[in-house]
């Protein structure tokens, strides 16, 4: 009777059949054309600073995202920020280069998101293109660029280029750093879906569900 604030699946069913429904069911978030999915990411002990809490994105759904839908991610990503972290999301869009500092055409996708997500939301903290270190250390980020800015070296939002990178930086993170993964959890709907994996414990479906719960009544889409 249209009173559930949130969905958790993913289970028993595959992703793409959670989307489906989602798409069915609640529909994209206005100014959204590209469902994607992020998870956050409570490090333990950040740069010896004691425990910090991420959003990665889009490490479970889209492999090979245009610039049009990185900037998608990135936008509906700081959505996702903006309700769960603690501070204002500082978005940062990975690479393999750092402004320019190599040239391909993987870079140029990162570029063009980058000024397509800033045209559509000029006040967002969004920069790049960065490499990981240049997005996360201080240090790193005054000796690769003359102006770091509001983001490098003090992102809490990454954005990765693709589907590799982004399984991938997740996974090394929970499992060399002992972060804590949630998710993956949907982003960019009406209302919050979260697709867990098909491993996931029964903490990991209380969590979830819990994050879900607060992004709805937090004016989560």
């Amino acid at each position: 009777d249209g009173q559930a604030e949130t969905l958790v699946a993913g289970v028993t069913t595959p992703t793409r059949r959670v989307i489906e429904a989602a798409m069915m069911t609640v529909g994209l978030a206005p100014g959204i054309h590209t469902p994607s999915s992020f998870f956050l990411m409570i490090v333990p002990n950040f740069l010896g600073q004691g425990p910090k809490a991420f959003i990665f994105a889009d490490c479970g759904f889209n492999i090979d995202p245009s610039a049009e839908e990185l900037a998608d991610i990135a936008l509906a990503s700081a959505r996702s920020a903006a309700e769960l972290l603690p501070e204002p999301p500082r978005i940062a869009m990975l690479s393999f280069s750092t402004r320019g500092s190599a040239a391909h055409a993987r870079v140029d996708k990162v570029t063009r998101a980058l000024e397509l997500a800033r045209a559509r939301a000029p006040e967002l903290l969004i920069d790049g293109e960065f490499q990981a270190d240049t997005a996360l250390t201080p240090a790193v980020a005054a000796t690769k660029l003359t102006e770091p800015g509001d983001v490098a070296g003090r992102a809490n939002v990454l954005i990765f280029p693709d589907l590799d990178s982004g399984n991938i930086g997740y996974k090394l993170t929970q499992y060399m750093a002992g972060a804590r993964a949630i998710g993956p959890i949907l982003q960019g709907f009406n209302k919050p879906i979260c697709d867990l994996s098909r491993g996931a414990t029964v903490d990991d479906i209380v969590a979830a569900a819990v994050i879900g719960l607060y992004r709805e009544r937090h004016g989560a889409g």
